[in-house]
């Protein structure tokens, strides 16, 4: 029996954040702004542009594309600047085949695994984006009484978008920050099918649901251990909306946007598994951003109010506030998320592109009570664009 608890631990481990969290569940999240405090909506101007703000395509003036370009989030071991080991040392001992020592070793503390390709091509106000993206995620909560919480989420789909342009600068052809004065308006809109596969659910660990399900079932593959759990298969239809406005000044820019993405929640309709899959939920999204340009260097800085609508979150875990320093190849990304410090950098050398970094997210329902630390690598080959 000990045998069986260790398989369905260690399935749990690798293919599983915290249920008792609060974390905001987004279809996709760029490492740049995860690295900007997710300080995002007004500037939107990467390959993630259809999961922050459809409008934001309004400032697209020519045709940008990234095919390859694998992102990979994991649990950050409490490894910093000031602390380069982190907890490593804290789990080398750990006896990995004695699953009770394993739970007392990670008890509150979230693990987290994701992986993910997200293809992009954008044509003046016309976006399309594909996406095939696992997160995983466990945490184990009270050591005296062990509980798994288990999010484990597949998606696939592809993302259409438009934007309408008004204004000054709507019909110009050019880089926007390059005309000097003007303003442009833009009203977006995007819809999206998504495929997904999740497990959602809390097991008491050594409880009789799951003890009995592991002595008393036949798991001769990976199927039937996701059957345990609870796991389900669905597909889903959604669209999103948004408005931005752009002042542009010489070599300036401000923006402020609005976005509601996936509008009243995308459902979900069951295909395949016993489990049942969440919804999408409606995530409504504030933001502003001043960007300058001095030819070798340039900033920009950003602020967000998100998930606005999120009635569970105090207020202070909706500010997020973001920084993005450019130099020649390289440009350093700082940010505050929810009350967490982010830090990376972005290195550019076409054709290839990396981005690494860490950060934190708020995992409780209140600010600043359960950190998940986190980092990310993101890694893209044969990104191009040209200016129109």
């Amino acid at each position: 029996m000990m045998a069986r608890i260790g398989l369905i631990f260690t399935f749990v481990l690798v293919l599983s954040q915290s249920l008792q969290a609060a974390e905001a569940n987004y279809l996709g999240r760029s490492p740049t702004a995860l690295l900007m405090g997710d300080a995002f909506t007004a500037l939107a101007d990467d390959g993630y542009t259809l999961y922050y703000n459809p409008a934001a395509l309004g400032r697209n003036q020519g045709v940008q594309f990234s095919l390859l370009n694998p992102k990979i989030g994991i649990t950050n071991p409490g490894v910093s600047y000031s602390n380069p080991t982190g907890d490593i040392d804290k789990f080398s001992n750990t006896d990995t085949s004695d699953p009770v020592a394993i739970a007392e070793e990670f008890v509150d503390y979230p693990i987290y695994l994701e992986m993910g390709l997200w293809p992009t091509l954008k044509f003046g106000p016309f976006g399309i984006s594909a996406f095939t993206n696992v997160s995983n995620s466990l945490m184990i909560k009270n050591s005296i009484h062990p509980i798994f919480d288990i999010n484990y989420k597949r998606d696939n789909g592809v993302i259409f978008g438009y934007a309408q342009r008004f204004g000054s600068a709507a019909q110009s052809g050019k880089n926007i920050l390059s005309l000097g004065q003007g303003n442009l308006f833009s009203v977006g809109v995007s819809l999206k099918y998504i495929q997904r596969e999740s497990i959602h659910a809390q097991y008491d660990v050594f409880g009789p649901t799951l003890l009995g399900q592991i002595t008393g079932g036949d798991f001769s593959d990976l199927s039937d251990v996701k059957n345990m759990l609870g796991y389900a298969i669905g597909k889903g239809y959604g669209a999103d909306t948004g408005v931005e406005y752009s002042l542009i000044g010489d070599r300036t820019q401000f923006t402020t946007g609005f976005s509601v993405m996936d509008i009243g929640g995308t459902l979900f309709k069951k295909t395949e598994g016993p489990g049942e899959i969440d919804r999408q939920e409606m995530r409504m999204n504030f933001g502003t951003a001043f960007s300058q340009d001095f030819y070798i260097v340039d900033y920009r800085v950003a602020f967000d109010i998100h998930p606005i609508n999120d009635e569970t979150l105090d207020f202070s875990s909706k500010l997020h506030f973001g920084l993005d320093l450019g130099m020649p190849l390289v440009r350093i990304l700082m940010g505050y998320n929810a009350g967490y410090m982010s830090y990376g950098v972005k290195m550019s050398l076409w054709p290839v592109e990396l981005i690494v970094g860490l950060y934190g997210i708020e995992t409780g329902y209140q600010y600043r009570q359960r950190e998940a630390k986190r980092a990310v690598i993101y890694l893209s080959l044969l990104d191009f664009s040209i200016d129109a």
